[in-house]
């Protein structure tokens, strides 16, 4: 659950942080800035579209970027049914059916993984189910419901080793991690309503979620048991008037933690509680953003948002004293852009903003004890300007940027003697780079496409003037090549990144990692009513001793978490 866009989000050492998530229109982003991707079942997704930069003005708090996901599909109704196992002890069963009745479109699926880990103490088992309904309320009106559920009876956690151990036997997992059983138990279930309308004043479109989880998670540090509910509300309005549109909006969301932290025995709590308390998070915001058509090919748009985020905690761990408190953020978050079209090419420039409130979990865990919130954490703020091209040039789809950010009071991580993490804001970060995309298809039978970033982090101030961030490599490159005959494809995958470093000193670092993937396909082919599709994909081919991840600053230098060797992975679906 690593996602990191120009490098907000390298912090999170779980879930996603810095960047937005939105899952078939409904946001995943509470209102503490945080996601969890435990609910999203990878196969389901049909399309992921990023908007790469501070998107603030739009979405809000954590919008460093936002990532949106769909997994409606548009396919005809039937039933798929889908099976796959391999190395590492995986084994994963998945179905999905489609039906349409009338004005009513829907579907729904389910899938089951298991997997014994590439590691040592890495054992995991999920379950996802999902369904949605479309319906049409007539000619200009429709309604989509969406529920999702996952439910995962044990997720171990091998926790990160040192360059000494990862030498040693890159499979081991920490001792202290086996002896405490730390892991996670989690179920999570949400439900969504999205309404569309085309109405006098323009096209309306309300969303309302909520969301329920219930996590268990023993750690070395303490066992840590959290009932969270959340939900909130989203209300866009667009109107076009001749060469000028403007959507004007207001979100609003409620976040309910249920927090208990104690000592942690062989996975179970025991001793008096840690911590103890009720954290509320409540969230508005009004927002608008208006586009014109000028001259030509040129266009303009500007964008504002305003945010305030109230946390609040109720202490009932009383013996330190009632810690109970609450904190106010807020934030004004401006964009504009210009783009201008010249045939088959778009050129486009862009300043934007973003701001990003510390979550509960991180202001919770307070390097000196004790309930409430951190009083020293404050929400971090980033100034970012684009410019870039991307069009079709012949059989060439291309899309370039060079972009420019600096992010003030970043929220950074630091590791506790006891593995537990905590959170300081750094100075001012300088963020530099460059990403490039080219896809070229000159047949059908031929595809091949490459993708690069140059990324130059920088902390600009403080102790560490000049580091790079840790977790996320200066250079980083994934090419791609499809070839198909008869129904059957061969697709092998490069990527190659450089360094990793792996604290703020830019004293410990994994090095440069080159993987490659091969996929070998069929299409499907029909047995009576029945089309059947296998795979076999072999990652790592080269067998690779590679870092998947970092974990930044973690203490006593646990920072690597390797990556698998060469597994094979054979599956086979078939679809109604």
């Amino acid at each position: 659950e690593r996602l990191i866009v120009r490098g907000q989000g390298y912090r999170s050492p779980f879930g996603v942080r810095g960047v937005q998530v939105v899952l078939d229109g409904i946001p995943l982003t509470l209102a503490d800035g945080q996601a969890t991707l435990g609910i999203v079942e990878p196969g389901l997704v049909r399309r992921a579209e990023i908007v790469r930069g501070p998107a603030g003005a739009l979405w809000g708090n954590g919008s460093g970027g936002v990532l949106f996901l769909d997994t409606i599909t548009g396919a005809e109704a039937g039933a798929t049914l889908e099976a796959s196992g391999g190395s590492d002890g995986l084994a994963e069963v998945g179905a999905e059916a489609v039906g349409e009745t009338g004005a009513l479109r829907m579907g729904a699926a389910a899938s089951r993984l298991y997997r014994e880990g590439y590691r040592d103490y890495a054992e995991q088992e999920v379950y996802r189910a999902r369904g949605w309904a479309d319906l049409a309320l007539g000619p200009s009106a429709s309604l989509r419901v969406t529920a999702a559920l996952e439910d995962s009876p044990f997720l171990e956690h091998p926790g990160g080793l040192t360059a000494e151990q990862l030498a040693e036997d890159r499979r081991q997992p920490d001792a202290r991690f086996v002896e405490a059983e730390a892991g996670k138990t989690v179920t999570q279930g949400q439900a969504a309503a999205s309404l569309t309308a085309a109405t006098p004043a323009g096209d309306l479109r309300a969303t309302l979620y909520g969301v329920a989880r219930d996590l268990d998670n023993p750690l070395p540090f303490g066992y840590i048991a959290l009932d969270r509910t959340a939900g909130g509300a989203r209300l866009a309005l667009e109107r076009t008037r001749g060469p000028l549109t403007l959507t004007l909006g207001a979100d609003a969301a409620l976040q309910r933690d249920d927090r208990f932290r104690s000592p942690n025995e062989a996975g179970q709590p025991v001793g008096d509680p840690t911590l103890d308390q009720l954290e509320t998070v409540a969230s508005g915001a009004l927002f608008a953003l208006g586009r014109v058509q000028l001259a030509g090919g040129l266009a303009a748009s500007a964008a504002l948002r305003a945010d305030r985020v109230r946390f609040s905690a109720d202490d009932r761990l009383l013996g330190d004293g009632d810690q109970s408190g609450s904190r106010t953020l807020a934030a004004l978050s401006p964009q504009i852009g210009v783009t201008y079209r010249a045939g088959p090419a778009l050129l486009f420039a862009s300043l934007a903003t973003a701001f990003e409130t510390p979550t509960t979990t991180e202001l919770v865990n307070r390097p000196d004890g004790g309930g409430g919130f951190n009083p020293d954490l404050e929400p971090q703020r980033t100034l970012g300007v684009e410019v870039g091209a991307r069009g079709v040039a012949g059989r060439v789809l291309y899309d370039v940027a060079l972009y420019a950010m600096e992010v003030r009071d970043g929220l950074a991580p630091f590791e506790g003697p006891t593995g537990q993490t905590f959170f300081e804001n750094r100075v001012r970060t300088l963020h530099r780079g460059a990403e490039a995309f080219a896809e070229w298809q000159p047949v059908p039978a031929f595809a091949a496409s490459a993708s690069y970033s140059w990324s130059r982090l920088r902390v600009a101030e403080g102790e560490f003037e000049g580091n790079a961030l840790p977790g996320v490599p200066e250079h980083r490159l994934a090419a791609r090549v499809r070839l198909s005959h008869a129904g059957v494809v061969l697709a092998p995958e490069l990527s190659a990144r450089s360094r990793l470093y792996a604290d703020d000193a830019n004293t410990a670092w994994a090095e440069d990692a080159v993987t490659l993937d091969l996929t070998l396909a069929h299409e499907g082919w029909a047995v009576g009513l029945v089309e059947l599709a296998p795979f076999v994909r072999v990652t790592n081919v080269l067998d690779a001793e590679t870092v998947g991840s970092i974990a930044p600053n973690a203490f006593g230098g646990r920072y690597y978490e390797p990556a698998p060797e060469r597994a094979v992975i054979v599956g086979l679906s078939a679809r109604l």
